[in-house]
This record gives C-alpha cells, sequence and structure tokens, in this order.
C-alpha cells in the first residue's frame, strides 16, 4: 500500500503573495522546495505527497501545478480560486482542467470570519460545482470568532474563542455541505486557554476544565 504525505507546502518567498509568511515567522521564512522534503520522505517511506496552497492566489495555484508537473514525487494538488468573483464557475472549470488538480480549497473558515456563517452558505452552488468535476474539498470548523480590524492578510488576526451556538452553525453547515471531510480548526488555543469563553465551551461538550 502507497504511503503519502497528505499535506505539505511549498513556497519561494519572492513570490510574494503569503501576506502571513513575515520575517517574524523565523525559521520557516525562507524558500520551501521538494528538494526540503526528499529526504524525510525517505527516511519515513513516504512514496509521495500532496501540496496545498498557502496563499489565497490562484497565481499560486498555477505555481504548485507546474512544480508538481515537473516531479513525480507530487501526486495530486489542492488549490485556491476566488470564490468571490463574479466568474467563479468559469475559474473553476478551467482548473479542473490542469493534470494533478485533486481538490480545491474554499478556505470557507476565513468566510465565516467577520461575516457570519451566512457568507460560507452562498458557496454551496460553488461547492455543488466541485462535485460535477470530482473535485474534493473539506469543511474547517472554527472554534474561534475573528474580531473585526484586523488586516485582510492575516499578519495582525485578531479573535476571540466561539460560543456554543456559533460554532453549531457551523457544524450544520459543514455536515450538509457535501464535503468529504469535516475538520474542527484550532483546538490549541481556542479551546484550551484559560478564559471564560473556552470554559463555556468546554462544559458545553462536556470537556474537563
Amino acid at each position: 500500500m502507497m504511503r503519502i504525505d497528505a499535506h505539505h507546502h511549498v513556497w519561494t518567498l519572492a513570490r510574494a503573495d503569503y501576506g502571513w509568511l513575515t520575517p517574524e515567522r523565523g525559521p520557516i521564512y525562507r524558500d520551501f522546495g521538494l528538494v526540503d522534503l526528499v529526504p524525510h520522505l525517505a527516511a519515513a517511506a513516504i512514496e509521495g505527497t500532496i501540496l496545498v496552497q498557502a496563499a489565497p492566489t490562484e497565481a499560486e495555484t498555477a505555481f504548485m501545478l507546474d512544480v508538481a508537473k515537473g516531479s513525480e514525487l507530487v501526486r495530486g494538488v489542492v488549490g485556491w480560486i476566488d470564490f468571490d468573483a463574479p466568474d467563479a464557475a468559469d475559474r473553476i472549470d478551467a482548473v479542473a482542467e490542469r493534470e494533478l488538480l485533486v481538490g480545491l480549497r474554499p478556505m470557507v473558515q476565513d468566510g465565516v470570519g467577520v461575516a457570519g456563517v451566512g457568507n460560507v452558505q452562498q458557496l454551496q452552488p460553488l461547492l455543488d460545482h466541485f462535485h460535477a468535476h470530482g473535485i474534493g474539498f473539506d469543511a474547517i470548523v472554527e472554534l474561534f470568532r475573528e474580531l473585526p480590524g484586523g488586516p485582510a492578510d492575516g499578519s495582525g488576526f485578531k479573535g476571540e474563542t466561539a460560543n456554543a451556538a456559533r460554532v453549531q452553525r457551523q457544524l450544520a453547515w459543514a455536515r450538509g455541505s457535501g464535503a468529504q471531510h469535516v475538520l474542527v480548526y484550532a483546538l490549541e488555543p481556542w479551546l484550551t486557554q484559560d478564559t471564560p469563553q473556552a470554559a463555556a465551551l468546554r462544559r458545553r461538550w462536556g470537556l474537563p476544565q
């Protein structure tokens, strides 16, 4: 049975569309390519990898697909398109034709953010379009509420633990969205921290305080 690394990033700083990747990130603030991954996969007897988007741009998806095309190591790419674009369905059609595209990452958790869960419910027609192409996606449920006022690139993110009703609304949407997997995001720190909001969520789920 083939063993696959299901989530791997490559990036080139000179591409300049990784808004979250700043010098403060320390050791990861440098270029990362497949050459950095090869010895680790070999040591673990893993035969291939899936590249996953690290920037919310279609240019980065094209970059990853080009990297994948030149490597026997890459077994698939999970990319991104602008789901707010008026021609988003056409963009899905175009990228779906690229060899090795195995999924698109809607990043719907960002849409929940300040705008609320209704924002992601509006994406359902596009998610249905995914299915028509056989493109998979994962739904990510956030345990936090984004506070307004932070930069759009996420570099100054502000948030607090979400209340149980907000989390339940996300779960209800995710279960009916057609996602291959429903993932709960950021247990640490949003569920574990010592705040009244986190304590309330732990009580709601019957977890130790």
